[in-house]
């Protein structure tokens, strides 16, 4: 289907090193099987991809796929340090990516921050290390994926405007991104506007009573489910923490490349 109506794809890769030893164990890695099956392409969008060798990445060069660094997901999970100052040397096109709320905050902010200082350890090289332009950019840039409406000016006349407003004292505006990428919290959000509803006027957010008791219960019906499969779950962790430290003794023999993650 992907190749008969020439669709975009997204996936997870390699989020962590159990799905690598899996892989190398079978004699292949992930991304030569998918590229076995044409499935590697310039559509192709690709999250995490921390366990990548060099010759993996020498692929995804070759066929043109993208990545998303979720760098507070794999920092909060544990899952290993995205190379991204890798992708970026070799051109591979990269994005930023929340991943799941539970288990990434969806702040663009932190995000952004996170995404900084997690390059920042997988190289002593400075000069490939993000800065706070990169980040904002590769923030606001819109991937393979996105809808075409997505790449438009999002204020434009006859348009249903969708913007966000911050207010800096005493900074002057050539510093403005490196304030939002390394320090912002969102504090200084004044107004935010989407699809033409105002959403924050005066650094106050707006929602209607009703809608905010319908979203609560929402949310309570929503963490009612999950307490329910956490429960139906918990039978299946000590197999799963079997195969990770099994997967994790496979890897510190056979990895060959510098870790992304620390070695102990």
């Amino acid at each position: 289907m992907q190749q008969e109506f020439d669709l975009g794809w997204h996936s997870h890769l390699l989020e962590s090193h159990t799905q690598w030893t899996i892989s190398n164990i079978r004699g292949e890695s992930l991304l030569e099987r998918m590229d076995r099956y044409h499935l590697l392409n310039e559509k192709a969008v690709f999250a995490h991809a921390i366990w990548t060798t060099a010759k993996d990445r020498k692929i995804m060069k070759e066929r043109g796929v993208a990545i998303v660094q979720c760098a507070c997901s794999n920092l909060h999970l544990g899952s290993g340090i995205c190379p991204i100052h890798e992708y970026r040397y070799l051109g591979i096109p990269w994005f930023l990516g929340t991943d799941g709320f539970n288990c990434s905050p969806l702040n663009a902010f932190e995000l952004m921050r996170e995404s900084v200082r997690s390059s920042r350890i997988m190289t002593d090289d400075s000069e490939r290390w993000l800065d706070a332009y990169d980040v904002f950019d590769r923030m606001i840039r819109h991937s393979p994926l996105s809808k075409d409406i997505w790449g438009q000016p999002f204020l434009k006349e006859e348009k249903r405007a969708s913007f966000i407003a911050m207010s800096y004292e005493n900074i002057e505006s050539d510093h403005i991104i490196q304030e939002m990428a390394y320090y912002e919290t969102g504090e200084n959000v004044t107004d935010i506007m989407q699809d033409g509803i105002r959403v924050k006027r005066n650094r106050e957010a707006i929602t209607g009573l009703h809608k905010e008791r319908e979203i609560r219960q929402r949310l309570a019906e929503k963490q009612m489910d999950y307490q329910k499969e956490l429960q139906e779950m918990e039978a299946l962790v000590p197999i799963v923490v079997d195969n990770i430290q099994k997967s994790w003794q496979y890897v510190k023999n056979e990895w060959v490349e510098p870790l992304p993650k620390i070695k102990i």
